[in-house]
Parts: structure tokens; C-alpha cells; sequence
């Protein structure tokens, strides 16, 4: 079975809408199937610092992730994760691989928390 685990701050999530939106955002504009999870997060990255930038009139709050992907078996795969960190000051994401067996159980939506 496919998954991804998305561990967001509270900076990443604050202009993305709905768990939903996040999601279409990491597969969409992220292109996480075709492009991998480096680039997909960092692009999501980039388009939390541009909505803060916008928002927030140039302001930007800490914009960190990490990412989980394991693709289906059906892909020649075992069951490897992969991890792409959100890149820190400008740096380049890193990613392992790594050959643990991972389970995956859907998690419900999330909402990040609305401004008062």
C-alpha cells in the first residue's frame, strides 16, 4: 500500500487551508509523484514562504517539514521509506532511505488552527 506522512510546522501549515488543500498542494504543484519527495517539499516550502510573504506583507514564519513516502509494492518496491527534510536558511533537502518495513493507517484531516 502507498502512503506519505507529512510532519508540518505550524508556519508550512498556516496559509494552506484544509489537510485536503495541503494534499493537493504536495501532489499538484509539488508534482511528489513525478518530481520525489525533495522536490515536492521544497516547493511546498516555497509556496508557505510566498503566502506568508503575501499574508503577512514580506513577513515569514518558520516554514519546516518532513516528509515520509513509500510507494505502493505494485511499483517494484519493497517497502523502503523516504525522507526529504524541508531545506534550513536556503539549504538543500537531504533525503535517506531506509529499509524498515513501515505500516500506514490513514490519518483524519487536519484544519490548521484559524487566526482569532
Amino acid at each position: 500500500t502507498p502512503g506519505l506522512v507529512l510532519l508540518a510546522s505550524g508556519g508550512l501549515c498556516e496559509f494552506c487551508g484544509t489537510g485536503e488543500d495541503l494534499l493537493e498542494d504536495l501532489l499538484r504543484r509539488g508534482q511528489l509523484m513525478r518530481a520525489g519527495p525533495e522536490q515536492a517539499l521544497g516547493r511546498l516550502c516555497d509556496l508557505a514562504q510566498q503566502r506568508w510573504r503575501d499574508e503577512e506583507g514580506g513577513l515569514c514564519d518558520d516554514v519546516t517539514g518532513l516528509l515520509l513516502l513509500w510507494p505502493s509494492s505494485d511499483e517494484g518496491e519493497s517497502s523502503p521509506s523516504t525522507v526529504a527534510q524541508s531545506p534550513q536558511h536556503g539549504g538543500a533537502a537531504q533525503a535517506a532511505h531506509f529499509a524498515a518495513p513501515v505500516s500506514y493507517a490513514p490519518a483524519p484531516s487536519y484544519a490548521p488552527p484559524q487566526p482569532a
